[in-house]
């Protein structure tokens, strides 16, 4: 008995519709077939025919298709109305619901992620302090594994502000900085998923990230100099504004990335990938772009004065009156090459 009890709300929430559709055509149907019999059969009870009372003023006409209009409008209507107004409330009930639930599950995720960046911090912490990780000959080859194993774990499924808590608390540990005898740091982040890392503003001077996915990371303003960026996507990255002088970007993809204002002076960009890039006003001067390709780039405003771009492929470039080609050496006749607006 009592698995049919709770069972017959849900059917008859599950077919309400069905059954109120169900009952006004039964209605309709009855009401229709009872005012055919009516007339048919000229029943003087219903009303339906024209009959005269005792007095000639009593006189009642046949029902017209405007009497029955008028009698049925306002029960239409009224049922026409209820339908809409049923329809509409479970319209917002189920978009409440779904707001809500994604609302929860937004908040279940974010809660996630906090705990997994909490408990990687903490296990970093412990790394630091019982393996000495940070100490140059101390930490081993095997707590420099198990480091960055935890890192690209952690770093897997983080939100694009938790990336960048993680990559500067890394920095400032001192755990992504180049050691000057090795030439490596103590955490080799490549191949790393850093993309749309929220970076902006952030002191990363010398930073070892070489090999890693920065695509679309937000890295405007930020402290980038001496940085060690070969081979790592840097595609639709922002860097505008960014300081990245003597870095090196040796083979970095940099296709579309925003470059307004950057500072390149002295930046190793052999074979990088600058295609569609970004680079108005930025400072190029004394980079090394051999085999940089560069074609489609936005170079107006730039500083391209004493570049050697023999070998770099500048096809398509846009320039303006502003770009600094004092004294450039371009690889065949400028018009071929650079369209200026």
């Amino acid at each position: 008995m009592k698995l049919e009890e709770k069972s017959h709300p849900s059917w008859f929430r599950r077919h309400r519709k069905a059954l109120i559709i169900i009952v006004i055509f039964v209605l309709v149907a009855g009401a229709s077939v009872f005012a055919i019999l009516g007339y048919q059969f000229q029943w003087g009870w219903t009303g339906f025919n024209a009959s005269t009372g005792p007095n000639i003023r009593q006189y009642q006409p046949t029902k017209t298709l405007w009497d029955w209009l008028q009698l049925l409008i306002v029960p239409i209507v009224l049922t026409i109305g209820v339908f809409l107004l049923n329809f509409a409330m479970n319209q917002n009930e189920r978009a409440e619901t779904q707001r809500r639930s994604e609302s929860e599950h937004d908040i279940a995720l974010d809660n996630q992620r906090e705990t997994s960046l909490q408990n990687y911090l903490d296990r970093m912490s412990d790394l630091l302090l019982n393996n000495h990780l940070r100490e140059p000959g101390a930490s081993t080859a095997e707590a420099c594994h198990i480091a960055r194993v935890r890192t690209l774990t952690a770093l897997f499924g983080l939100d694009p502000i938790r990336i960048g808590n993680l990559i500067r608390f890394l920095y400032d540990a001192g755990l992504i900085t180049v050691d000057a005898n090795t030439g490596k740091s103590i955490i080799d982040l490549s191949e790393a998923n850093l993309s749309n890392a929220d970076l902006k503003r952030t002191n990363l001077i010398g930073a070892d990230l070489r090999g890693a996915d920065l695509s679309g990371a937000k890295l405007s303003f930020a402290r980038l100099d001496e940085a060690h960026l070969e081979g790592a996507n840097l595609s639709e990255a922002n860097l505008t504004g960014t300081q990245l002088s003597g870095a090196n970007l040796s083979s970095t993809r940099l296709a579309g990335a925003k470059l307004r204002g950057t500072n390149l002076k002295r930046v190793l960009l052999n074979n990088a990938d600058l295609r569609m890039a970004i680079l108005y006003r930025t400072d190029l001067s004394r980079a090394d772009l051999t085999g940089a390709d560069l074609r489609g780039a936005d170079l107006r405003g730039a500083n391209l004065s004493r570049l050697n771009l023999v070998d770099v492929n500048i096809n398509g470039v846009i320039t303006n009156d502003e770009t600094d080609l004092n004294e450039a050496i371009l690889p065949n006749a400028e018009e071929e090459y650079v369209k200026k607006l």
